[in-house]
């Protein structure tokens, strides 16, 4: 029996928000294991699946603009019968799987970067016009700037950007104008009222012939002005009411520094927040399998912890948003990480019903048991434990200020007056009983009563 060779494909492509750091240069690294499975995944749902064996890691290095270049080596069976396995087929599987070459799971791509053995297709400039874009400016007011924010390479400005930028695309999708939103990309933050808030410079683009001018800019003003509960509220960010600008258009108060009375934290953890009657919140718990729990998931500065943090978050984001709780999902957050494989624990708001009612933790766990194939597969990546799943509803205890009555109040008042009056009077009594011992006190010589001196007169 002869032994056919298998035939090997090279995929090369650049992840851009997925900035480079030493830990990727090693292939066993679980990062680079999730975006070698992640195209895996792709290629053993495709056509393609008979004959895919594997793909393998050969390579992860610094890429253009902070991003990372992948390089993959996939093998396939040399079966002579099929006719249709080369690298255009492998290319345009992997393609449409991938929005066009543009996003690979949770990591956006570069789509002029995306090769196989070589081949890359050029779309035409006549089918990729360049869309009207405009410029969406804001201040989040529950984060603190840190100093190496502005950095693209830092891990608090990718994980701020993704947020940020899921919360915006399910804003417009959801709002009243979706024709004037395609994509919006996070240019910069800078720290806004002497650092203690953050300001965020957004670059949206509409859709072909709906450009946002001076005729329309107000609509889109007053879409994420109703989109974020009159510019307070983006998710977990609490947002400066006077922040809003689109292409320089705003309704608020001009002020070039305004300082709001909000709450300020010092860290990016998104449940910074103030806690609303108006939102139910509830616990999310499941298990990971095919992820082993390491150290690294203790430490939230760790590479593994914030690439799985981002994607679980963004992956539970995608859930909620396409599932019939869709109206009433704000946010999830993640919470930490736990042994037995990877035990997740998140928190997840809703907004109640429209008839006022919240919701109940069965219909959170139904919708997200529905969005996992039964509690088997998250976001294409994490295969499930399917008995893992549990949710509860959380109470969140608000403190109660210990206001003082009215009339107490007045009361009060009435003391101290009295307590005045009352210290004044007892000066007055005792001056006026100095007074009356020191009289005649400085006579030289004191007549006796009765007797009269004619030289005294």
């Amino acid at each position: 029996m002869s032994f056919t060779a298998p035939v090997y494909f090279t995929i090369n492509f650049t992840l851009t928000n997925l900035s480079f750091s030493g830990e990727l240069a090693n292939k066993s690294n679980p990062v680079a294991s999730t975006i070698t499975s992640l195209v895996s995944n792709m290629l053993e749902n495709s056509s393609l699946s008979p004959e895919f064996n594997s793909c393998q890691p050969f390579s992860f290095s610094p890429g253009l603009n902070n991003g990372t270049t992948v390089v993959l080596s996939c093998t396939f069976k040399n079966d002579t019968s099929v006719t249709n396995l080369n690298r255009v087929t492998v290319y345009t599987e992997l393609s449409q799987r991938t929005q066009n070459s543009t996003l690979l799971g949770p990591y956006g791509m570069d789509p002029n970067s995306f090769y196989v053995n070589g081949y890359h297709e050029i779309i035409p400039y006549s089918n990729n016009p360049i869309l009207p874009s405009y410029s969406v400016n804001f201040t989040i007011t529950n984060v603190k700037i840190p100093a190496d924010l502005g950095i693209s390479r830092a891990d608090e400005y990718q994980y701020l950007s993704l947020t940020l930028t899921t919360l915006m695309d399910k804003l417009f999708r959801n709002s009243s104008v979706p024709y004037f939103y395609s994509s919006c990309t996070l240019l910069d933050f800078s720290p806004a009222n002497g650092g203690d808030n953050t300001a965020v410079y957004a670059l949206c683009n509409s859709t072909n012939n709906n450009p946002v001018d001076g005729s329309n800019v107000a609509q889109v003003y007053h879409a994420i002005r109703s989109g974020t509960a009159n510019i307070t509220t983006l998710g977990p960010y609490t947002l400066d009411q006077n922040s809003l600008y689109v292409n320089n258009y705003t309704e608020g108060q001009k002020l070039p520094f305004p300082t709001p009375t909000v709450l300020s934290s010092t860290s990016m953890n998104p449940m910074t927040e103030s806690t609303s009657s108006d939102s139910s919140k509830f616990t999310v718990n499941f298990t990971i399998i095919n992820r082993n729990y390491s150290q690294d998931l203790d430490n939230p500065n760790s590479l593994l912890y914030k690439e799985m943090k981002s994607n679980i978050t963004q992956m539970m984001t995608a859930l909620y948003s396409k599932s019939s709780l869709n109206n009433s999902y704000q946010y999830c957050t993640l919470n930490g990480f736990s042994a037995g494989s990877v035990k997740v624990n998140c928190l997840c708001t809703f907004k109640k019903i429209s008839n006022g009612s919240a919701l109940v933790d069965s219909a959170v766990q139904n919708a997200f048991a529905t969005g996992t194939n039964s509690t088997t597969l998250l976001g294409g990546v994490y295969e499930l434990r399917s008995d893992s799943l549990s949710v509860k509803d959380t109470v969140i205890i608000i403190p109660q200020r210990n206001e003082v009555p009215f009339w107490a109040i007045i009361l009060i008042v009435l003391a101290i007056l009295l307590g005045l009056i009352l210290l004044f009077f007892f000066c007055f009594l005792l001056a006026l009983l100095a007074q009356r011992r020191m009289a005649g006190s400085y006579d030289l010589m004191k007549i006796p009563y009765g007797e009269y001196y004619t030289h005294l007169k």
